[in-house]
């Protein structure tokens, strides 16, 4: 017998700023839209490859020029205290190759005051080979 278990308002507020953000920035290609969902202070991001929020937005702009049809798809998100979690899949066709390409990644962002103020992520980009 499964049991139906409750979030609090305040865990399915985060996950769903963590959904609208990738909605916004990674599946409408809004790179301005970083703005709305990056702390004011730049956000810090663990993995040494983007700093910032300029950073993010220089990143997904060449990423989109690259990738104009990329998408990404929340395959699990989950939420605890302050922590959103989520794992990504992300495909799309190289412009220049016409190659599709697939990138898995789990994501992990720390809320505060309604923006994500940290980051962390594990790519995997085999499927871009």
């Amino acid at each position: 017998m499964s049991k139906a278990t409750h979030e609090s308002p305040e865990l399915e507020k985060n996950k769903q700023l963590v959904r609208d953000f990738i909605e916004d920035t990674l599946n409408r290609h809004d790179i301005a839209a970083a703005d709305k969902y990056l702390a004011r202070e730049n956000p810090i991001r663990h993995n040494q490859q983007i700093m910032g929020t300029e950073g993010f937005k220089e990143h997904r702009r060449i990423f989109f020029e690259q990738f104009p049809d990329s998408h990404t798809t929340i395959d699990h998100i989950v939420a605890e205290g302050d922590k959103v979690f989520v794992m990504l899949t992300t495909t799309g066709t190289n412009k220049q190759t016409d190659k599709r390409i697939t990138i898995k990644s789990a994501d992990l962002y720390r809320i505060e005051n309604d923006t994500i103020a940290e980051h962390w992520d594990v790519v995997d980009r085999s499927g871009m080979e």
